[in-house]
This record gives structure tokens, sequence and C-alpha cells, in this order.
């Protein structure tokens, strides 16, 4: 089956002497890694007031760093496949984060350190910079992990898919998931890492577009493990970059008594892996409503087929 691949960048950074894939890292790796290296000895140095503002820059170093990685390995990268939708995946994730923000109203199970410093806008403009990385960092982790797979693995789907009024089940239920922690906030919370993936899944499976939950359906993991362990590694980055920093968030999880890991408590880690999930339903729910076809299954290299609409909803 052919594939959507595109040529290898002539972009080049230097690396030659490496042999093998790493000779085409591209310039950006190179500037991705320089910004990691000086961000965090700011950050855990306490640097400031440059510290305060290191989220974007090692973030960001970190996007581009793995961008060029699955650009050597795979011929193909986000920011290859085009950089107008590239630099958009910072837009989206902000407001996508903005909204996990409004969901943490009635939980607060997470909250931030150091910020009575800031007005409302300096803190709005200083939060929205760092929200914008969460989504490009979690589909290029997930691309480069996809990277050392076969693209083999994604075969073409044939079931029928299930009527429409189960799909529709499924919305209410993420609605109802979604009110239940402003209602029993110490009981309910976990909801909100499961709520959009109940309300968003059904509604880009009925339009046919990419969907975790179709390729359950086939019996096909594969995407869905693919994500759980980007959202995990990139879990454990936050995790760990945000330790000595300041200003910084910290957790706090009702009933939830176990060993931290960082500062998030261990338990809280599998948050993580629904997290991705909805953070691939709203990026595929954006490319909807804005007309967009997906660079990210360019990307992974799984064929159109898998993602089609396979029957008619009764």
């Amino acid at each position: 089956m052919q594939q959507d691949i595109a040529q290898p960048s002539p972009r080049y950074s230097g690396f030659g002497l490496l042999g093998g894939w790493w000779a085409t890292l591209p310039r950006e790796s190179l500037l991705g890694l320089v910004m990691i290296g000086l961000a965090w000895a700011v950050s855990w140095g306490q640097v400031h007031p440059l510290a305060q503002f290191y989220f974007f820059p090692i973030w960001l170093g970190y996007i581009l760093l793995v961008d060029g990685v699955v650009l050597a390995r795979r011929g193909t990268s986000l920011i290859e496949q085009g950089t107008r939708q590239f630099v958009a995946l910072f837009v989206i994730s902000a407001v996508f984060w903005w909204i996990f923000e409004a969901m943490n109203i009635p939980v607060q199970n997470w909250r931030y350190l150091g910020i009575s410093q800031y007005t409302t806008l300096e803190y709005t403009i200083f939060a929205t910079l760092p929200f914008s990385t969460v989504l490009p960092a979690v589909l290029e982790t997930a691309t480069l992990i996809g990277s050392f797979l076969s693209p083999n693995r994604y075969m073409p789907l044939a079931k029928v898919e299930p009527p429409s009024r189960r799909l529709w089940l499924l919305m209410a239920l993420g609605v109802a998931a979604a009110i239940a922690p402003w209602i029993w906030p110490n009981q309910m919370y976990p909801f909100i890492w499961s709520s959009l993936i109940l309300l968003l899944e059904p509604i880009n499976w009925m339009a046919g577009r990419p969907s975790t939950f179709r390729l359950l359906r086939a019996g096909d993991v594969t995407l869905l493990l693919t994500l759980f362990v980007s959202g995990i590694t990139c879990g454990f980055l936050w995790e760990m970059w945000n330790f000595y920093s300041y200003p910084k968030w910290i957790y706090v999880l009702p009933g939830v008594t176990a060993p931290k890991l960082f500062e998030m408590p261990l338990p809280g880690y599998m948050g993580y892996f629904p997290f991705a999930i909805e953070l691939y339903a709203m990026y595929n729910l954006v490319l909807l409503l804005t007309g967009r076809s997906s660079n990210f299954e360019r990307v992974m290299q799984i064929p159109r087929q898998v993602h089609r609409r396979t029957g008619r909803h009764s």
C-alpha cells in the first residue's frame, strides 16, 4: 500500500560525523537542544527573572528537537508537512488548556505557586505561552514513537459502525461526566480526564474523522498505545521540569495519599493516558470545523482507509 511520505529535508545541522539518521537532523534540532539546556539550567538554577519564563522555551526546544529526529527517521514531520498548520497547533493548544483550566475551577486539583506577583493581564499572557506547547509536544512525541513502528500495523477497517444512538449515549455520558465534578468535586474530579473523550470521540466518528474509538472497535490498539506512551512521556517531563522551578504548580487530589514522583502523586500519572486521547480528539474536532486534513496521520503514515467511514448510522 503506497504511503503519503514526503522527501527528506535538505536542512542539515552538521551531525554528519555521527552517521546514520543522525546525519540528517535539521538545524532546528540543534537549536532545540540548546534551548532545552539553557532553559533547564536557568529554571533549576533559579536565575531570576529569567527562571519564571523557562517553560515556553524548554518545551519549544523539545518540540523542535523531536520534530527533527522524526524528520531524519521518517523523511517527514509535522513541521515539514506545513509550517502554517504546525503553528496553528500552538494556538489550538492554548485554547485547549484554558478549557482544562476552567474544568479545574470546581475541583482545584492543581494550583500555581508564585503567581500573585502578576496582574490578571500579565498572568493571562504568561500562562497562554506555556499552554500553547501542550498539544504540539504530545503529537510530536507520538510521531517519534510511531517512527520506530512499522506502518503496516495499521490495517484497513471493514467492521460496521455502531448505531448512532450508541454514539449519542456516549456523548450524553460525556456531558454528565463534565457536570459531575461541579456537583461532587471531591468525589468526581477524575471525570474531568474522561468527559471530553466521551463527548468528542463520537463526534469525530460520526463525522468520519480519525477516531481511536473506531480503531478499538476494529481491534487495533496501536495508535491508542502510542498516544498513551506519548502522554506519560510528556507527563514525566512536565513534572520533572516543574519540580525545582518557580513559579510552579502543585496538586491536591482528595483521598489520594500515595507517594509522589516530583509534585504528582503516583496514581495521578494515570490521568496522562486519557489526556493524550482528549488532545487527539480535540485536534481532530478543530480540523473538522476548519475543513482541514490531518498532518499527524500523514507523519504517522496511517493509511487513509483506516479512518474512512465504513457503514451508515442507523
